[in-house]
C-alpha cells in the first residue's frame, strides 16, 4: 500500500486486513508544500458494517422498487382504462351506426386528445351519414315523383296514340268509301 501512496496515487481496496478484521480501505497521500509524498491519510471501515449496510440498503431498493412497481402498475391500468372505455364505446357506436341506426345519439367522455378526437370522428360521421340519407331521400321522392309523371304523360300518350290510330283507320275508312263513291260517281 505504502508503495503506491509513495507514487502520489490514491489506494483504495477491500479485504484488507487490519489487526485481524477485513477493512474496506482508501489511502490518500499527504504531501509537503514542495510536493513531496510525506505520509498517508487513511479512510476505512470494516467489512461487516459495509456488507450489512450494502445489504440493508439492497433490502431498502428492492422494497422500494416493489412499492413504486405497485404504484405505476395501478397508474398505467387507471391510464390504460382512461383509453380503452372511449375506444369501446365509439366502436360500439359505429358498429350500431353500421347496422343502419344513426339516430342513437353519441354521448361519450373522453379526457384524453386522442381518444376525444376519435369520439368527435364518430359523432361527424353519424352526422354526415345522417345527411347522406336524408338526401338520398329526397331525392328518391323526387324520383319516384318524376317517374310517376313519366308514367302519366306516357299513358297521355298512349291514349293519344290509340286516338290517332282510332282516327287514322276511320279516315282510312272513310277515304275507301268515298273512293268507292266516286268509281261509283263515274261509273254512272
Amino acid at each position: 500500500i505504502w508503495e503506491e501512496v509513495q507514487k502520489g496515487n490514491d489506494y483504495k481496496a477491500s479485504n484488507v486486513e487490519i489487526a485481524g478484521v477485513d477493512y474496506y480501505v482508501y489511502y490518500m497521500p499527504v504531501k509537503s508544500e514542495a510536493g513531496d509524498v510525506i505520509g498517508m491519510s487513511f479512510a476505512g471501515e470494516k467489512a461487516t458494517t459495509v456488507s450489512n449496510a450494502a445489504r440493508a440498503l439492497s433490502r431498502s431498493m428492492y422494497f422500494i422498487d416493489t412499492i413504486l412497481l405497485i404504484i405505476f402498475g395501478a397508474i398505467l391500468f387507471y391510464v390504460a382504462e382512461l383509453i380503452r372505455k372511449p375506444i369501446k364505446q365509439t366502436a360500439e357506436c359505429i358498429d350500431t351506426i353500421a347496422h343502419g341506426d344513426i339516430t342513437q345519439p353519441i354521448e361519450i367522455h373522453a379526457i384524453m386528445d386522442e381518444t376525444f378526437t376519435l369520439v368527435t370522428a364518430a359523432k361527424l360521421l353519424q352526422e354526415k351519414l345522417g345527411e347522406i340519407i336524408t338526401n338520398v331521400t329526397s331525392t328518391s321522392n323526387q324520383l319516384k315523383d318524376n317517374v310517376d309523371n313519366l308514367k302519366s304523360l306516357t299513358d297521355l300518350s298512349s291514349s293519344g296514340a290509340s286516338q290517332i290510330s282510332t282516327t287514322m283507320q276511320e279516315l282510312a275508312s272513310k277515304a275507301s268509301t268515298l273512293a268507292e263513291n266516286v268509281q261509283t260517281v263515274n261509273q254512272n
